[in-house]
């Protein structure tokens, strides 16, 4: 027992002396964790100092005194997130706090050298705030003892054992601290229930999956339990002490595990997705720490010479070392072609090659990385890079995707975060995409092209065009490498907003067009110069293009581009313009063009007086809305035509009152009067069914629905009876009198309406 205890000890001061890296005089570490209700900065110095707090609301200021602290700030982020914290930078004197929320700030000493900063929400305020608090030593708990059978490589031995135990004390010292007195009448919040709820979770989980399995141990005087086949090769075996007189019966649980330790999170740690798939272990995407410390220039010298031995054979290791060493700087394809060439295989290598792919192409799609979205860890963030667009419907743990963030690199960070917040704008999650950008913003950094280009696609998403046509115009300016994709990007957002393009944007594109021919983004450019001529009301221009390039596009491209040209030409374009297009390709473009454009070419041909040119853009199958109105276009031009019959055939099937004008119109020139009167009185035109009515020569109805006059006129009022007396010349100066009765009524009636084609007076 004594040689236990005192390899317990050495093993406890070599937890302490490894897990905490030696500081620079001065040098503060400030380390952080979340916690139902508050968050919990701690900062790891020599000794207590003095100390005080400064500001109101949401700036705060931490005043350290004693020395000129430098306090190192890169993990903060990595377990916290900035809902409660914003910001936090260096400030001459101490540090200063930049706050999500009107938190209340509780600080107090742990220990003799930990000063601990909780940040509360609002409606959580602790008693005494600043005084000192004291953590009650937690009550002793019967320890489940769980055996790791990971094989002979994996046995643990007692001292491994004390220091994992003390590295776990110390954690749950800094991070696991009960919360402070709930205030009087708030019923304090569960924690042993919360955390034995998580391990019963996770140990069914993993029995389910065949990965543990329970021995029960029944003789509270066992003896050791004996090794694992096997266990003695090569290595100390581990032998689980007999329980206590009075323990009781205990219950042991042994995981038994196949998978690389490395690539697989550690049993106590195990982690599955909702499908039930193993999380990849942080270990295997420690990406942070492929670069061993040191600068690119002073580490692939060596890293290469380790790749081979004396007789040129390729060392597995060294070339899986080198590999990450590459991926650490973000250089994807030279680490798969080392990969490649040293002709390494196994979960790892797997591993590395899909961030290579991530590195290079933006995707790693079918890679092992895949299924790994709602993983507590940073495989969800790898998980999330490798899709070219995110399943729809999967669950994300965008908590783990923030804290996978920031733990890269900065570099690297720059390098994918982007990526990642388009991919998380695409898949609707616009929120998670605002989050990531704000890492980027928080270091205080000059904002990467990349970055630029993700803000531009939120603030699209929200509906803010004119900042993102902003964001992107700078992004074209610097002339850094993604400009041609953002002036791309710009111009597209122009045209689904229908904002003006000016000219030299348009002559940028082609510019861009031409340099960038062959590339992956080349036909994309010739598409948006094309459209962009057109959208700055330079037609020829962008015909004649058009007609230059139509051979070199691919066929979608092709029929977008001839779409979206002759949709701004209809639109935009003077008649001389649209006319001189839109009757002399016809022939060309059949069948290029979608349902709406034809539709809006024919509408704008009737108009102008083109019926039969505008019956050849009609002649194509339409679904739905488009398909009724191309109906009725075509009723429409079988009228301008003469061809009322034809008109008729059109609208069989349609209802509605512009079926029913057109089918009047129809009735009308065929010569049914009396259908069409009624159509037109239906249909709320009381001045079309008097004309059908007095065309039909129903004079007793044409006075019904019209005026004085023409009733009067109907009625042949003022007419001379009849002669009877045999006075011939009274009789024929009734005659003149009528006359001039029936001129004036035919003159007021005419002078009470317009005749169609007559100008009015005055023009």
């Amino acid at each position: 027992m004594r040689r236990f205890l005192i390899i317990a000890c050495i093993a406890l001061l070599w937890a302490f002396g490894s897990a905490v890296p030696a500081a620079t005089p001065g040098e503060v570490t400030v380390r952080s964790g979340d916690h139902d209700g508050f968050s919990r900065l701690v900062l790891a110095l020599p000794h207590r100092v003095d100390w005080r707090i400064t500001g109101t609301g949401r700036d705060r200021k931490v005043i350290v005194k004693d020395r000129a602290w430098r306090f190192d700030l890169s993990t903060v982020f990595v377990r916290m997130r900035d809902d409660r914290l914003r910001n936090i930078a260096p400030t001459p004197g101490g540090l200063r706090l930049t706050l999500g929320c009107e938190c209340a700030i509780e600080t107090f000493w742990h220990g003799q050298s930990m000063l601990v900063i909780d940040i509360r929400d609002p409606d959580i305020i602790a008693d005494g705030a600043g005084a000192q608090k004291t953590r009650p030593s937690p009550s002793p708990e019967k320890v489940v003892p769980i055996q790791a059978d990971r094989g002979p490589a994996h046995l643990l031995t007692a001292g491994r054992i004390a220091a994992e135990l003390a590295a776990a004390s110390l954690a749950q010292d800094l991070f696991g601290m009960a919360p402070a007195p709930s205030p009087p009448g708030v019923p304090p919040k569960p924690d042993l229930s919360i955390a034995r709820e998580q391990l019963a979770r996770q140990i069914s989980r993993a029995t389910t999956m065949g990965l543990l399995s329970p021995q029960v141990d029944i003789s509270p005087g066992g003896t050791e339990a004996e090794p694992p086949p096997g266990a003695n090769d090569g290595a100390d075996p581990v032998r689980t002490p007999a329980p206590e007189p009075d323990a009781g019966p205990g219950l042991q649980l042994r995981s038994e595990m196949s998978l690389d330790h490395e690539v697989i999170a550690p049993s106590d740690t195990l982690q599955v997705t909702y499908k039930g798939k193993v999380c990849l272990g942080d270990d295997a995407l420690a990406i942070a720490q492929w670069g061993d410390g040191g600068s690119f220039a002073t580490r692939i010298g060596p890293a290469r010479a380790r790749l081979t031995d004396e007789l040129g054979r390729f060392d597995g290791a060294a070339a899986l070392d080198l590999a990450r060493l590459y991926l650490h700087h973000g250089f994807g394809v030279e680490a798969r072609q080392v990969l490649h060439v040293a002709g390494v295989e196994g979960r790892k290598v797997q591993v590395a090659r899909a961030i290579a792919d991530i590195f290079q192409h933006g995707e790693a799609e079918g890679s092992s990385l895949a299924g790994q979205l709602s993983c507590a860890s940073g495989a969800a963030m790898w998980s999330a890079l490798s899709y070219r667009a995110l399943p729809p419907g999967a669950p994300l743990d965008l908590d783990a995707i923030l804290r996978g963030v920031n733990a890269l690199p900065r570099h690297l960070r720059d390098l994918l975060a982007p990526n990642l917040a388009r991919k998380l704008m695409a898949a609707g999650r616009a929120e998670a995409a605002d989050d990531v950008l704000r890492q980027l913003e928080r270091g205080g950094a000059a904002p990467a092209p990349g970055q630029g280009l993700a803000r531009a696609e939120v603030e699209l998403a929200a509906g803010d065009d004119a900042a993102a046509d902003e964001t992107l115009g700078r992004i074209v300016e610097s002339n850094v490498e993604i400009a041609a994709e953002a002036l791309l990007r710009r111009i597209d957002a122009r045209l689904a907003s229908g904002r003006a393009i000016p000219q030299d944007m348009a002559d940028l594109a082609g510019a861009y067009a031409h340099e960038l021919r062959d590339a992956e983004i080349g036909p994309d450019l010739a598409r948006a110069y094309i459209e962009a001529s057109a959208a700055s009301g330079a037609f020829k221009n962008a015909f004649d293009h058009r007609a230059r390039l139509d051979a070199e596009l691919p066929e979608a491209t092709r029929r977008h581009v001839t779409d979206t040209l002759f949709d701004l030409l209809t639109r935009n374009a003077e008649d001389v313009t649209f006319l001189t297009y839109a009757l002399s390709m016809q022939p060309e473009i059949d069948g290029r063009l979608s349902a709406e454009t034809e539709t809006a070419i024919a509408r704008r041909l009737l108009d102008t007086g083109f019926p039969v040119a505008a019956q050849a853009y009609l002649d194509g199958a339409a679904q739905g809305p488009a398909q009724r109105e191309r109906r009725l276009l075509r009723a429409k031009a079988a009228r301008a035509l003469g061809t009322p019959r034809q008109a008729l055939v059109e609208l069989l099937g349609l209802s509605g009152p512009d079926a029913n004008r057109l089918r009047a119109d129809a009735r009308s020139m065929a010569g049914e009067f009396n259908a069409a009167r009624e159509l037109y009185a239906t249909g709320g035109q009381p001045d079309s069914a008097l004309r059908a009515a007095m065309q039909a020569e129903d004079w007793e109805l044409a006075s019904a629905l019209g005026d004085a006059e023409i009733a009067r006129l109907a009625s042949g009022s003022g007419a001379p009876e009849a002669l009877s007396d045999g006075n011939l010349l009274a009789h024929d100066r009734a005659l003149i009198d009528a006359s001039a009765t029936t001129r004036s009524l035919v003159g007021n009636l005419l002078g009470a309406r317009q005749i169609p084609g007559e100008p009015d007076e005055g023009e």
